[in-house]
């Protein structure tokens, strides 16, 4: 674990995530060993894919306050919108949730409630662009910042970034804040395969394709191979 880190580190990327949710003093002694080995001009976000009671997860984002931790993603079940709210109001830290939120109903309440810091659709997920629009409407209409959600093939990194570059600062001031694109560096043949184009991270930073339309092109023969049905 920490020598992926020192190897994120050594990329230059500016932020990286950790998965939690193994318990509070386990999670504990991860974060501090991972936040010991890349130091603090990295940002550092923990994951914990809805695995903790509200009272855990309130003692983890305490415990883990000195850390500098820029969001915890994801602490409770997705329908827990009261325990959120509970939750956020007793964190020291800013709450993200939403990867698991469709179009933008499934959005209303966790905006419209403040439960969350930090709403993440996922562009795939939650609607397209179309519906991605009207969810970042809600967002910016509560002043709640948006940050997508990604874990999809190369077409929908793609799809992502497109989206990602109409974002609007936030906040909505003369020097805005740094929002940050998710990529998922973990092995995944096929959803490196399935375009002919690969995308290229320099020093932390992946380029938005300019061709016409997503800007890529699909590899047949990959999709072809795994396909089930068609």
């Amino acid at each position: 674990m920490v020598e992926g880190a020192l190897g994120y580190k050594k990329d230059g990327f500016p932020a990286m995530k950790l998965k939690v949710g193994y318990g509070v003093e386990r999670d504990v002694e991860y974060v501090k060993a991972i936040r010991e080995a890349i130091g603090y001009d990295l940002k550092l976000i923990i994951d914990a894919n809805r695995a903790y009671t509200v009272a855990e997860a309130i003692r983890l984002a305490r415990a883990v306050e000195g850390y500098k931790i820029s969001w915890f993603e994801s602490p409770l079940p997705p329908e827990d919108i009261d325990g959120l709210l509970e939750l956020k109001q007793k964190s020291p830290i800013p709450i993200a949730g939403g990867k698991d939120e469709f179009t933008r109903y499934g959005f209303r309440d966790l905006i419209a409630r403040r439960a969350v810091d930090i709403i993440e659709p996922n562009l795939g997920a939650a609607g397209g662009f179309t519906e991605m629009m009207k969810i970042l409407t809600l967002a910016t209409a509560w002043n709640i910042q948006l940050t997508p959600y990604v874990r999809n093939t190369n077409v929908g990194v793609a799809a992502s970034l497109q989206f990602f570059a109409t974002l609007p600062p936030f906040p909505d001031r003369r020097y805005p804040g740094e929002n940050y694109f998710e990529v998922d560096r973990s092995p995944h043949p096929f959803r490196e395969r399935v375009t002919q184009e690969k995308f290229s991270i320099e020093d932390g930073h992946i380029a938005i394709p300019q061709s016409p339309g997503l800007g890529i092109t699909l590899d047949w023969d990959i999709i072809k191979k795994y396909k089930v049905a068609f």
